[in-house]
């Protein structure tokens, strides 16, 4: 006849046979120790799925009979995603694409200090020259993560943006008022001084554009992980 165990830890109750009287099996639930004990048979007649269970048809299951306490197991530490792991270890594409630019204005500020010595002119090459160093020293600064150099390039981003604005402007209006002053120079040499100022809007233009990209990707979220020392 079907008796009831009581889990002493969880309470929850188990129908077992009466011929296992006094031997143990762990809760299901809480894996706590229950004994079966010595009791009559439960009135109800309700049927549980533990009903008729034979305990000494298990040799080494969790439930047979023990003297010693068994612990419950321990929950299993999540182990982090796959995309927190490639943001750690690996550097944020932002922040690649502000090496990319920065790597562009070096080029562009090397061609210009080869120019300068070239022509020998020692104001714009003392300009290209802080340039190349300035944009070494950024690339340098991305790599690390080192974020008193990131916030340096953000703010010298921004004051060349304005620098290279109001070049851009003058140099349009200034240069196209020029032409139109000298109104006698001939149609090839004018389409040759007009074909070098589109060459130098366009690459003021193309500075501006970088330096603007390299300001939106040094302070994006991503940027903020990397940038820590």
């Amino acid at each position: 006849m079907p008796i009831t165990a009581t889990c002493p830890k969880c309470q929850k109750e188990y129908r077992v046979k009466d011929d296992v009287v006094g031997k143990k099996f762990r809760c299901k639930a809480c894996q706590a120790v229950v004994t079966v004990p010595e009791a009559a048979a439960d009135p109800g007649g309700h049927k549980d799925p533990w009903d008729d269970l034979d305990l000494d048809a298990y040799g080494d299951n969790p439930y047979a009979e023990t003297d010693e306490p068994i612990e419950a197991p321990r929950a299993r530490k999540k182990s982090p995603s796959k995309k927190k792991r490639s943001r750690s270890s690996g550097m944020p594409g932002t922040v690649i694409a502000a090496i990319a630019c920065e790597s562009i204005l070096l080029l562009l500020r090397a061609v210009g200090l080869v120019g300068a010595v070239v022509t020998l002119d020692p104001c714009n090459g003392v300009f290209s020259l802080m340039g190349v160093m300035l944009s070494g020293g950024a690339i340098y600064g991305y790599i690390q993560g080192i974020n008193v150099i990131r916030w340096i390039s953000v703010v010298l981003c921004g004051i060349g943006m304005l620098w290279v604005l109001s070049c851009t402007l003058l140099g349009v209006f200034g240069g196209f008022a020029m032409l139109e002053e000298q109104g006698n120079i001939p149609a090839e040499q004018l389409a040759f001084m007009q074909g070098i100022m589109g060459i130098v809007i366009a690459v003021m233009i193309a500075v501006l554009v970088f330096y603007g990209v390299i300001m939106g990707c040094l302070l994006t979220p991503s940027a903020n992980d990397h940038f820590r020392n």
